[in-house]
C-alpha cells in the first residue's frame, strides 16, 4: 500500500475500532459477567487491546480527524438501532399495543374466573334477580324484569371483560412475537419516540457513515 493509502485507511481503521467499543459499551458486556477466570481475563485482554489501538490509531491523526472520527462513530454505532426500529416499526407496535391489552385485561379472562363468574350469575344471579322483582311487583311481570335485569348485567360483563379485545391480542402476539426484539424495541420506541423522527435521524446517521466507511458491510452487523 503506497503512504496516500496508509494515510487515507488510517481514519478509516480508526472510526472502525471507535465503533467497536462505542458498541462493546452499550452492550453491557464487562469482564465481570463471566464466570470462569480465564474468561474473564479473555474479556479484559479485549477490552483493554480495542482500547489501546484506539488510542494508537487515534493518536496518528490531526485534530480535525479525530474530531471527524468521533462525530462518525457516534453516528455508526447508533445506526443500527435506527435502522431496526425503522424496519420493525409497524410490527413492533403492533406487538407493544397486544402485549398491554393482554396485560390489562388478563385477570379479566382467566379460565378459572370465567367459570366462577358464569355459574355465580347463572345460577345465583338470575334467581336473585326473578326473586327480588318477583315479590316486589306482580310475579309474572317480575320475571320478566328480572330476567331483563340480568341480562343486562351478562351484557355489561362481557363488555367489562373486553373478550373480544383480549381474545384478538393474544392471536397477534402468538402469530408475531418471534419476529421482533420486544425489550430492544419497547426501549428504542422510549428513546426515539415514533417513525418520523427515527427515519430522521437514521438519515443524518447515514449522511455521516456512508461517505466516511464507503461499502463497510460490517457497520450494519
Amino acid at each position: 500500500m503506497t503512504e496516500a493509502g496508509k494515510r487515507l485507511s488510517r481514519p478509516i481503521a480508526a472510526g472502525a475500532i471507535s465503533v467497536v467499543e462505542l458498541r462493546l459499551l452499550s452492550s453491557g458486556i464487562t469482564p465481570d459477567l463471566f464466570q470462569e477466570l480465564g474468561d474473564k481475563e479473555y474479556a479484559k485482554n479485549t477490552v483493554r487491546l480495542i482500547g489501546e489501538n484506539k488510542r494508537r490509531l487515534l493518536g496518528m491523526l490531526s485534530a480535525d480527524e479525530q474530531n471527524e472520527v468521533g462525530r462518525v462513530a457516534a453516528a455508526a454505532a447508533r445506526l443500527p438501532d435506527y435502522n431496526y426500529y425503522v424496519s420493525n416499526f409497524d410490527v413492533g407496535r403492533r406487538l407493544m399495543e397486544a402485549t398491554s391489552a393482554i396485560a390489562k385485561y388478563e385477570t379479566r379472562n382467566g379460565c378459572m374466573f370465567n367459570t366462577a363468574l358464569s355459574l355465580g350469575y347463572t345460577f345465583v344471579g338470575l334467581p336473585a334477580a326473578i326473586i327480588l322483582f318477583g315479590s316486589s311487583i306482580d310475579w309474572n311481570i317480575g320475571v320478566v324484569v328480572g330476567v331483563g335485569v340480568w341480562l343486562a348485567g351478562f351484557v355489561a360483563i362481557i363488555i367489562w371483560q373486553h373478550a373480544g379485545e383480549y381474545k384478538a391480542a393474544k392471536k397477534t402476539m402468538e402469530e408475531i412475537k418471534d419476529k421482533v426484539n420486544l425489550p430492544r424495541f419497547m426501549a428504542l420506541d422510549k428513546e426515539l419516540g415514533g417513525k418520523d423522527h427515527a427515519q430522521q435521524l437514521q438519515q443524518t446517521a447515514q449522511a455521516l457513515v456512508m461517505p466516511f466507511f464507503g461499502d463497510a458491510r460490517l457497520l450494519s452487523a
